[in-house]
C-alpha cells in the first residue's frame, strides 16, 4: 500500500503502482495510508504523458485516504504521474510526484474521449461543492437526530409526569373514599349515641317520675316509729291500764298502730287476752280478760297515714 508522511508519498513496490485497468469503472479504490490527516481536504491529481489530467476527491477513513476509481480516471492505459494536494481554507500543500500505472485492457476502443483541463477545474469545484453540501447535510441530520432525542426525552418526561399525576389522583380518590367511609361510620356512631342519649333521657325522666312518686308516697306514708313499752302487773285496774306512748296521735285515722308482744311475754300476753283498746295524745289504753301474772313487754309500731282521695 502507498504511504504518505509529511506529504511525502512512497511506493513500496512496482505492484503498488497499479491503479487499475483501462476502462474499469467503480471496481477499484485508490488508497494511501497517511500518518496524520491533519484536518486537510485531499485531492489526487493524475496526469497522462499526453497532458490529459484528472482530479479525484479523497476521503479519509481510519488513517487511509481513498477514492473509488471511475472510468474517467482509467480511460487510457499507460503510466501516469500522480500528486496529492491538501487544502485547508486558503492553505494549499502538495506531495511529491509519484508514478502510477493503468494496465492494458481489451476494450480500449470504449475509452472515453479526452477531457480538457478546464473541465477538470469545473469538476473539482463541483466536487468541493458537493462535499460541502454533504457535510452540511450531515450536520443538519445530526441536529435533527439531537432534536429528535431531545423531543423523545421531553416526551418521556411528560409521560412520567402524567403517570405521576394519575397516581396522585388515584391516591387522592382512595383517600377521599376512605374519608367518606370514615364519615359514614362517624355518622352512624353519632346516630347511635344520639339514640342512646334519647333513651337515657327517657330512663332518667322515668326515674325522676318514679322517685317523685315514691317520695310522695313516703311523704304520705309518714315516718315509721317503734316504741318499746311495759305493761306493769300492778297497773291493771279493773282489767285496764294506760301507758305513755310518745308519738301516738288521738286520731286513729291519721296513724296506723300495731302492737306486738315481745317473745318473752308472748304466751302470757295472749293467755291474758290483752288488747289495745284506745289511744290519746301520747298514750295507749289496754284491756285484758284476766290480769297477767307478770309485767308484759310489748312493742308499738307507729306509722303515719294519709287518706287517698
Amino acid at each position: 500500500m502507498l504511504r504518505m508522511k509529511d506529504f511525502r508519498v512512497t511506493v513500496p513496490g512496482r505492484q503498488d503502482e497499479l491503479l487499475g485497468y483501462e476502462g474499469e469503472h467503480l471496481a477499484r479504490r485508490f488508497a494511501v495510508a497517511v500518518d496524520d490527516p491533519g484536518g486537510w481536504d485531499y485531492r489526487l491529481e493524475l496526469r497522462a504523458p499526453g497532458g490529459a489530467a484528472d482530479i479525484l476527491a479523497l476521503e479519509e477513513e481510519d488513517g487511509v485516504l481513498c477514492a473509488d476509481l471511475e472510468r474517467s480516471a482509467l480511460r487510457r492505459a499507460g503510466r501516469l504521474e500522480a500528486q496529492i494536494r491538501g487544502i485547508s481554507g486558503e492553505r494549499v500543500k502538495r506531495s511529491n510526484v509519484f508514478p502510477l500505472v493503468v494496465g492494458d485492457s481489451l476494450n480500449a476502443e470504449q475509452a472515453l474521449p479526452e477531457v480538457q483541463p478546464s473541465e477538470f477545474l469545473q469538476l473539482e469545484q463541483r466536487l468541493s461543492a458537493l462535499k460541502t453540501a454533504a457535510a452540511a447535510a450531515a450536520g443538519d441530520a445530526q441536529s435533527a437526530v439531537q432534536s429528535a432525542e431531545t423531543a423523545q426525552a421531553a416526551a418521556h418526561t411528560a409521560q412520567t409526569a402524567a403517570e405521576n399525576a394519575a397516581a396522585s389522583a388515584r391516591s387522592a380518590a382512595d383517600d377521599a373514599g376512605d374519608a367518606v367511609n370514615a364519615a359514614a361510620v362517624q355518622t352512624q356512631l353519632a346516630a347511635e349515641e344520639a339514640q342512646a342519649a334519647k333513651a337515657a333521657r327517657k330512663d332518667a325522666a322515668q326515674a325522676a317520675f318514679d322517685a317523685e312518686f315514691w317520695a310522695q308516697r313516703a311523704e304520705q306514708a309518714g315516718t315509721v316509729r317503734r316504741l318499746s313499752l311495759t305493761l306493769p302487773v300492778g297497773q291493771w285496774d279493773a282489767l285496764t291500764q294506760s301507758v305513755d306512748a310518745p308519738g301516738v296521735l288521738p286520731d286513729e285515722t291519721a296513724q296506723l298502730i300495731r302492737i306486738v308482744p315481745a317473745l318473752a311475754s308472748q304466751a302470757a300476753y295472749f293467755a291474758a287476752g290483752v288488747l289495745c283498746t284506745g289511744q290519746s295524745e301520747g298514750a295507749l289504753a289496754f284491756t285484758c280478760r284476766e290480769t297477767p301474772a307478770a309485767d308484759l313487754q310489748i312493742f308499738a309500731v307507729l306509722q303515719g297515714v294519709t287518706a287517698w282521695s
